[in-house]
């Protein structure tokens, strides 16, 4: 009896324990009173949605979505023309810097620029050959001559470009007859100065022509003592223009000599590249000068509007009479075609 006491007392004291912790979850936890749902005030007017007046919003067309492409700068027609100009002096200035530098070096801020498609070709080789020619001769020094940058029309930019390079070239290698192994060149006549190059541009639109001999030394001495002499007796003060049959028919019976068939074909030059047109049968003419080039048989001959080369063997010349005339000089022999069969 005395051991169920104890046993007694434990059970009644988890008992205990049991219905109080049940009670501790049925007891609601507090909380606070919910607000009050807000009513609206109706005095409190609610605007409408507002609607736009559709003749006020624009169309939205294709173009206004659409998004606009705007092409690269591109190369126009006249820098296109100046381009192989260019490239020539892009490839022998390298040239010509491998020939003081070797490979490896080149000056501070050399570009090197050889696209075709640069826009900025040209300023950028004008830039690397200053650049060359202030390392090669110090910042101010410049050969007797020197154009330099100066603006004009693309072609006439890169012709400036070759005449300088020529000039540092000319003080580089020591001579104007040596350049480097693979040196592109150019026309000769971009080495004379820009009143030469002009007027001789003037007067080959106005269907004169110019024999050259490229090889000769002082061409660009040469060259604008022959033009100054022939715009003088041609251009300044002309021999009289032919106008009636008679004029010319006495004009041609001065003339010790006339076409006679219908193969005295004309040439702007000795070498009978460029070809003026047929003297008419019965053109008179004079003889000027012969070439003296072996094995030639170019003749000068001058008449009523016309100076030009014709092969003598076409004509009633003598084999005799031609190796009687003078040997033109060498230099440059200026021709014109402006009479009514020129370009037949």
């Amino acid at each position: 009896m005395k051991r169920l006491i104890p046993l007694i007392g434990a059970v009644c004291a988890l008992l205990f324990g049991i219905v109080t912790v049940t009670a501790q979850q049925q007891t609601p936890v507090p909380t606070l009173p919910l607000a009050p749902s807000p009513t609206m005030d109706p005095t409190f007017a609610v605007s409408p949605t507002p609607t736009l007046d559709p003749a006020l919003v624009p169309e939205v067309t294709q173009e206004m979505v659409t998004p606009t492409l705007v092409p690269a700068p591109s190369i126009s027609d006249a820098e296109t023309e100046a381009l192989p100009v260019l490239l020539r002096d892009r490839v022998d200035l390298d040239l010509l810097a491998e020939q003081i530098y070797g490979f490896a070096e080149r000056p501070a801020g050399w570009t090197g620029e050889i696209d075709p498609n640069n826009s900025q070709l040209a300023l950028l080789i004008r830039y690397d050959l200053e650049l060359l020619a202030a390392a090669r001769l110090g910042p101010d020094a410049r050969p007797e001559g020197w154009f330099g940058g100066v603006v004009s029309v693309p072609l006439a930019f890169a012709r400036d470009i070759r005449h300088d390079l020529e000039l540092l070239a000319d003080l580089v290698m020591g001579t104007a007859t040596i350049r480097p192994a693979g040196w592109q060149g150019d026309d000769p006549l971009m080495r004379c100065d820009r009143t030469t190059q002009a007027l001789i541009t003037v007067l080959n639109a106005e269907n004169y022509g110019f024999n050259i001999d490229f090889g000769q030394s002082g061409l660009c001495d040469a060259l604008p003592i022959q033009i100054a002499q022939f715009v003088e007796s041609q251009i300044l003060q002309p021999p009289p223009l032919l106008t009636t049959a008679d004029e010319l028919n006495d004009f041609n019976s001065r003339q010790p000599f006339r076409a006679e068939n219908y193969y005295v074909v004309a040439f702007y030059d000795r070498k009978a590249r460029n070809r003026a047109g047929v003297l008419p049968e019965g053109t008179g003419f004079a003889p000027i000068s012969r070439s003296g080039v072996e094995f030639s048989n170019m003749m000068l001959i001058e008449g009523n509007n016309f100076r030009i080369f014709v092969d003598y063997l076409t004509t009633s010349i003598t084999t005799e009479q031609f190796y009687a005339l003078p040997e033109m000089s060498e230099g440059t022999q200026v021709t014109l075609c402006n009479a009514d069969w020129c370009g037949d």
